[in-house]
């Protein structure tokens, strides 16, 4: 926001200004009392002067504080005034802490009370000594205590601002960590399926170019369904301008589950990886978020699979419903010796992204090599969400795929 509109002059500045000026008036001066020396229309246009100043508080604060402490010492200065500008300060010395610290703000404090102790010295000399003393104890702590909560009040403020900006923050970084997450999914399973069938194609075109046509059909497909994906990312990010973009917006597509687990499985196949989807159980309908994070747990493990391992090595999907969970294990046994079919691809966080989206969805998730040398993820997620029940943490990670 540009900063002659973030400190412009508005209404609630113009009643502030009102406000402290008939307060101020009110508490502390003696305009209109039968004993009082001082005139109206000198104090009250002399008191206007400062509170007109409050009106650039946000913009110079501490410029703001100082003509107001001017403008107390001059009208402490001129006893006949019978005036002690109190509120304007005050109202400075919040604007200060909130603006520039607490440490600024009990600066202020001691430059307050000076205004204050030569009113205080000028009516113990013109009353008995008896009375001068309480009247001056009474005007000390009132305005001691004045001021130390004005100070506590700008704190207080300043707290919950930098509260306000810490939440933002993380809701922020949360909202970053889960578009990470989904463009990763999307377009590192993409890229590693059309890399494997473009290598494929290649060679086909050179022993049976009658078949390329399928790996290149294969690509064409797996580009059309990243497409898709990507598009339904983006109107979700752009919700909240859907009701700008008009009627004729067709309705995003609908976001992937484990339904889609037999598709994801044949374009992994095309590709060159033998895979054995099994399932065991009775299936359950899960919540779109488990069923999203189910969906993906599978992609990434496939994908790490044809990454990892060279051309050919198997991989199994099992998929087991046991009552109110969930059980994923992908496994791959140990990889004969060779180069990795889509070695070079690796970005290194897709285990930590479906780390992550286990945590959230209220499971776990680890992964590691088996016994023989294979590798293996294991996930468990929760069929059914308890109300109210909080995300588990995300556990810790190094997002490094594969040793």
């Amino acid at each position: 926001m540009p900063a002659d509109r973030a400190y412009a002059i508005g209404p609630r500045d113009l009643l502030l200004a009102v406000t402290v000026l008939v307060l101020d008036l009110t508490m502390f001066s003696y305009v209109g009392a039968a004993s009082g020396p001082a005139r109206a229309e000198v104090v009250v246009p002399y008191a206007a002067l400062a509170c007109a100043a409050l009106l650039w508080r946000r913009r110079a604060p501490v410029l703001v504080f100082g003509v107001t402490w001017v403008h107390a010492m001059v009208a402490v200065l001129i006893p006949e005034m019978a005036y002690l500008p109190t509120i304007p300060m005050l109202a400075a010395m919040y604007t200060v802490t909130l603006d520039r610290g607490t440490r600024a703000g009990w600066l202020t404090l001691p430059l307050y009370l000076v205004p204050a102790a030569f009113a205080v010295a000028d009516a113990v000399s013109r009353a008995s000594i008896e009375e001068a003393w309480r009247n001056a104890l009474i005007v000390a702590v009132m305005e001691l205590s004045l001021g130390v909560a004005a100070v506590a009040f700008g704190r207080a403020a300043l707290t919950i601002r930098r509260l306000g900006r810490v939440e933002a923050e993380a809701a922020l970084s949360a909202e970053r960590m889960r578009i990470a997450r989904e463009l990763h999914d999307i377009v590192a399973h993409s890229v590693t399926v059309i890399v494997l069938q473009a290598a494929g194609a290649q060679k086909l075109l050179r022993t049976r170019p009658e078949e390329s046509g399928r790996a290149l059909s294969q690509i064409g497909e797996v580009g059309k369904q990243a497409m898709d994906e990507l598009r339904r990312l983006l109107r979700v990010l752009r919700a909240p301008d859907r009701a700008t973009d008009g009627p004729e917006q067709s309705p995003a597509a609908p976001q992937p589950g484990l339904a889609q687990a037999t598709a994801l499985v044949a374009s992994i196949r095309a590709a060159g990886t033998p895979v054995t989807l099994r399932h065991s159980g009775e299936p359950v309908s899960l919540e779109p978020g488990v069923d999203l994070a189910a969906y993906r747990i599978v992609q990434e493990a496939l994908t790490n699979v044809t990454k990892h391992t060279p051309r050919g090595t198997a991989a199994t999907v099992d998929v087991a419903w046991t009552g109110p969970a969930l059980s994923l294990r992908i496994a791959n046994p140990a990889p004969a010796s060779g180069r990795p079919a889509a070695a070079g691809l690796t970005c290194g966080y897709g285990l930590l992204g479906i780390r992550e989206r286990a945590a959230l969805a209220g499971g776990d998730l680890s992964a590691g090599h088996t016994a023989d040398g294979g590798f293996e993820v294991c996930a468990t997620l929760p069929t059914t969400t308890p109300a109210g029940a909080p995300p588990l943490a995300v556990q810790p990670g190094t997002g490094k795929e594969r040793p």
